[in-house]
């Protein structure tokens, strides 16, 4: 069952990464299936009180109270048995980009993105383009929360003026509000709605909320009372009912507590308001026509299969492909040409085939062969997915090659350069990467071939677990990748014995990775000049593991600051917190900890969730979540989730997780330095 769960929270972590990146990979119900698959499984995983996703590299700021997401309830009848005899209020679930904006004096000061739920990223530039920049007749300082949007004509729109670039109104929406130029947020028409305002020293209902926002300008995703308890399936039913008249993406109906004391009295979880619910829509779907089957090779040899329709509307968008998951999803249901098939997308994702409608009974052949290269295929061993037996095919080495440099952060060689790389003979494996010359690159890609060639060029260092993550082995992902690293000085160290210490010499894992790191794949990459590890390590940008900054400085490198002169008469708003310095880092195995694995609870000052987990990997130790395997739980000085602290003595009670030890923030610190 561990093996299940470790499996299940890192797709989780990967998908709601993805999602608030603007590019989800899977849909909505999937999501919701593995949220609640972890939930069944193991009901206080940390992972579950995730809000949003790691910060990146933008001027960040700080998040007062923190943003959290709304708890997903699954019938009418949970919203009744959740709102009891109190007053509630419903709203739209905007499926747009969280924005955090504060007004010091009536005038906009920051906006930033969710982020992690504790901190996000300056967009206060484009904000500016989308919101009211100052309030009139307003002195109020304040915060207001909500979704940044486009509306679906603007997007159709603009969509097709760019040639059908983006999936999704969503899409678009995430993209426009990040980009460096924020003018392009006024070009594209950009919206916001309000679901939260927050007025320091004030008590206010959701009703009187809605009511001030309103005043001010602010569209507002609460629409009003719900009068009865019949009202609850009629607002929902209503709403999905009206869903495709609606100029903008939604997801489901908001549910809140009305009023502030029982709101108080409700409180919140570290993942959401206990006084606010959603009450999400069925995936969309239909039905359309398939007329053929596209088989796809990827960078492990697996085919997959790909159904070409004849296009189809759901959720606002033309679908005119769509997955058809495994060669055994398409065998056991005897799909071919012909039949009718249910569609489904829920959401801004890629659209799926959930089964058949109606068949003609033309089922498709497997092929027997690989559609790229002409190798015999065989069934795996559960026999889920089909395989090339072909080690040299060329499709999936494209794939390969793809998905390490994307690993390695090299930027601005994509699919097309990288086929006609290979196509001109230059490129067979990843390690041929190295192998290029300026002039090649120069005479093929002018003046961007100089540019790949220097990208190259810095990545000839690489950390270790940063190259093994690269390799593209089974189940050797970023984090198995961490931990083997924490345990070696150099690539030599890692040996069959050092896999099965690690996950266990019958697991699946091991037996998975055992086979590609027996080859000694590093090998080739050293004869190629590339330095793996030898003091280079994974390049994280951490706070000093003392310093803990007290005050937070203004953001820099927004263009606001002149607006606000001529406004308001350079007003000083609250600062937002500085970019860290960057912490000594220690080669993997040079801390008194190596190799121990550490899981974080609760906040520490000057440290986002992120940078703890940085912190942790760059001092060789492996950042873990909560499990009777785990060696240290450190709780921070705020927010510890009581429940982990809570589980740990229940574990101990029963004379289980015996090597599990509770440290206090400054005593981890302090023990890691002696």
């Amino acid at each position: 069952m561990a093996k299940e769960i470790d499996k299940a929270v890192l797709l989780y972590k990967e998908a709601k990464a993805a999602y608030y990146a603007g590019y989800p990979v899977m849909s909505d119900a999937e999501f919701d299936k593995l949220e609640d698959r972890i939930r069944a499984l193991d009901p206080h995983n940390p992972v579950l009180s995730i809000v949003g996703a790691p910060v990146t590299a933008r001027v960040k700021i700080q998040h007062d109270p923190p943003m959290l997401s709304a708890r997903k309830v699954k019938t009418v009848d949970d919203v009744k048995k959740w709102a009891g005899n109190n007053v509630v209020v419903w709203g739209y679930k905007v499926d747009g980009m969280s924005v955090d904006v504060e007004y010091i004096e009536g005038v906009l000061s920051t906006a930033s993105t969710r982020g992690d739920g504790d901190e996000g990223e300056d967009i206060t530039p484009a904000a500016m383009n989308v919101m009211p920049v100052s309030i009139k007749n307003c002195k109020k300082t304040f915060k207001v929360r909500g979704e940044a949007y486009i509306a679906i004509n603007d997007f159709n729109r603009i969509n097709d003026a760019l040639g059908g670039e983006y999936d999704s109104p969503r899409n678009m929406g995430t993209s426009t509000m990040m980009v460096k130029d924020p003018t392009l947020a006024a070009e594209r028409h950009m919206r916001f709605m309000a679901w939260e305002l927050i007025v320091p020293g004030q008590s206010l209902s959701v009703v009187q909320k809605i009511d001030m926002l309103t005043k001010w300008g602010f569209e507002t995703a609460d629409v009003g009372l719900v009068k009865n308890v019949d009202g609850f399936k009629k607002i929902f039913d209503d709403v999905t009912r009206k869903r495709a008249t609606f100029d903008f993406e939604m997801d489901g109906v908001v549910f809140k507590i009305d009023d502030p004391a029982i709101q108080a009295q409700m409180s919140v979880t570290e993942h959401h308001p206990r006084w606010m619910v959603a009450l999400k829509f069925e995936a969309a779907e239909d039905e359309t026509k398939l007329t053929s089957i596209t088989w796809q090779v990827g960078r492990t040899f697996v085919l997959t299969p790909v159904a070409e329709l004849e296009p189809v509307h759901l959720a606002h968008a033309e679908i005119k492909r769509a997955t058809l998951h495994n060669a055994r999803f398409v065998r056991d249901n005897k799909i071919g040409a012909g039949d009718m098939l249910y569609i489904v997308r829920s959401g801004d994702v890629i659209p799926k085939v959930t089964g058949v409608a109606k068949s003609v009974n033309r089922p498709e052949p497997i092929p027997k062969t690989c559609p790229a290269c002409g190798g015999v295929t065989r069934w795996g061993e559960t026999k889920v997915d089909l395989f090339c037996t072909n080690a040299d095919c060329p499709e999936a080495n494209i794939q390969s090659i793809l998905y390490f440099l994307d690993t390695i952060k090299v930027k601005g060689i994509g699919e097309k350069t990288v086929r006609r790389m290979v196509a001109d003979g230059k490129v067979k494996k990843p390690v041929s990467v190295y192998k290029l010359t300026t002039e090649y690159l120069t005479k093929t890609f002018g003046v961007n071939g100089q540019k790949m060639y220097d990208r190259i060029v810095l990545a000839r260092k690489l950390a270790i677990d940063v190259f093994l993550e690269s390799l593209g082995i089974e189940l050797l992902g970023q984090n198995a990748s961490r931990q083997i690293a924490a345990r070696v000085k150099s690539v030599d160290g890692i040996t069959p014995q050092l896999v099965d210490e690690l996950f266990g010499a019958s697991s699946k894992k091991a037996a998975a990775m055992k086979p590609g790191l027996a080859k000694r794949p590093w090998k080739s990459f050293i004869d190629a000049g590339v330095v793996i590890g030898s003091g280079v390590v994974r390049r994280v940008t951490l706070p000093p593991v003392a310093a803990k900054p007290k005050t937070r400085a203004k953001p820099v490198g927004s263009t606001r600051q002149g607006t606000l002169d001529v406004l308001v008469g350079k007003p000083k708003p609250k600062p937002a917190a500085p970019r860290p310095a960057t912490a000594p880092s220690k080669r993997a195995g040079g801390s008194s900890l190596a190799g121990k694995s550490v899981y974080v609870t609760g906040s520490v000052e000057g440290y986002t969730k992120q940078q703890l987990e940085d912190f942790v990997v760059a001092h060789g130790m492996v950042w873990k979540e909560l499990s009777q395997t785990l060696d240290y739980l450190v709780t921070g000085e705020s927010g510890v989730g009581m429940a982990k602290i809570k589980k740990v003595d229940e574990w101990k009670a029963a004379g289980k997780a015996t090597g599990l030890e509770i440290l206090e923030w400054d005593a981890f610190v302090k023990k890691l330095k002696g």
